[in-house]
């Protein structure tokens, strides 16, 4: 969390980090459960786009039209108001793209179990 907030947050440790934690769970589990679980995870991104509700939450900060603001703060802003930027897409927006990417990253996780 440090790292995006601080230095970049563009990263990819917080949806392996918290990908990782969450494979924790299948570790010994049989493999018809992990399987089970793979299909899943390869199967929501499919389903979610065809459910209206949850591909309008992740197309939120493009609606909302944050892409001027974000260029004008990371262009011009000091050091403390790009963290507090940082902070606030976090919040808003951020975690909106994980909704179909982090399951990706937990499935492959699983398959390497």
């Amino acid at each position: 969390m440090a790292h995006h907030l601080l230095l970049w947050n563009g990263d990819i440790l917080i949806p392996y980090a918290t990908a990782g934690y969450c494979s924790l769970f299948f570790l010994r589990k049989r493999p018809r459960v992990l399987l089970l679980a793979i299909a899943g995870l390869s199967a929501f991104p499919l389903a979610g786009m065809a459910w209206p509700a949850l591909q309008a939450a992740a197309d939120g900060w493009r609606r909302f039209g944050g892409h001027a603001e974000a260029v004008h703060v990371y262009g011009t802003g000091t050091y403390l108001e790009i963290v507090r930027y940082r902070m606030y897409e976090l919040v808003h927006f951020s975690w909106r793209g994980y909704i179909f990417y982090w399951p990706g990253i937990l499935r492959n996780m699983l398959i390497g179990i």
